[in-house]
């Protein structure tokens, strides 16, 4: 149901999946015209689905007589057909038992895969993951580099918030206690009430009044 463009002289059509398990294992042609085909072997071609889906088909669930459009066959299946409960897989389009639908996708060649190299947000058909791969490990150095690097930056930057923050507390803190300390020393003694038991030292006007009379009193 995916149409492709082989990239052979005579340009020959054909369903992608089909393509695959053609060259799968045998060296890759074209299974038209069986000329040898080069990376890549053809690209894809949405303008020839239309008249895909045009193309007669029958159910193939038996005994079910139902023929008509392959553009139809989803709506009977899932609307229409009484023989089985059946389904149609959102990857390839086949006709699938429900019952058997996790286990298909598992491994249909058409379903979609997260290219796993680093940097790389390609979404890619399983069957053409390995090629992909091989074509994403020319990818150019910078761009790996440049993903190990952001990670590294964004935890970087992590950090310093981090210390800043805590380095603010702490120079708070400290600013708090000298604020604290510098009241203390320069509060009035005569004001301050002593607790029980405590030795009030005299500040310092205090004991300059007290020297001032005691060389008074002397002199007299």
């Amino acid at each position: 149901r995916q149409a492709v463009t082989l990239l052979c002289r005579g340009n020959h059509k054909a369903c992608e999946v089909c393509c695959e398990r053609w060259m799968k294992n045998q060296p890759a042609t074209c299974p038209c015209c069986r000329q040898e085909l080069a990376e890549p072997h053809y690209n894809r071609d949405t303008s020839f689905d239309s008249l895909i889906q045009l193309l007669p088909v029958r159910c193939p669930q038996h005994p079910c007589e139902w023929q008509g459009k392959l553009a139809d066959l989803t709506r009977h299946q899932t609307q229409e057909c009484s023989q089985g409960e059946a389904t149609v897989c959102p990857d390839c389009h086949q006709p699938i038992p429900r019952s058997a639908l996790d286990a298909h996708r598992a491994q249909c060649p058409s379903a979609l895969q997260a290219c796993p190299v680093p940097g790389c947000d390609a979404q890619v058909a399983r069957c053409r993951l390995e090629d992909h791969l091989a074509t994403t490990s020319d990818l150019p150095h910078m761009a790996r580099l440049q993903h190990t690097t952001k990670a590294a930056l964004d935890a970087c930057r992590a950090d310093l918030e981090r210390t800043r923050a805590e380095s603010a507390a702490a120079l708070q803190r400290v600013q708090g206690e000298m604020d604290a300390l510098r009241e203390q020393s320069s509060f009035p003694t005569a004001t301050r009430r002593p607790a029980d038991g405590e030795r009030t030292i005299p500040s310092r006007d205090a004991l300059t009044r007290q020297i001032q009379a005691l060389l008074a009193r002397g002199k007299g």
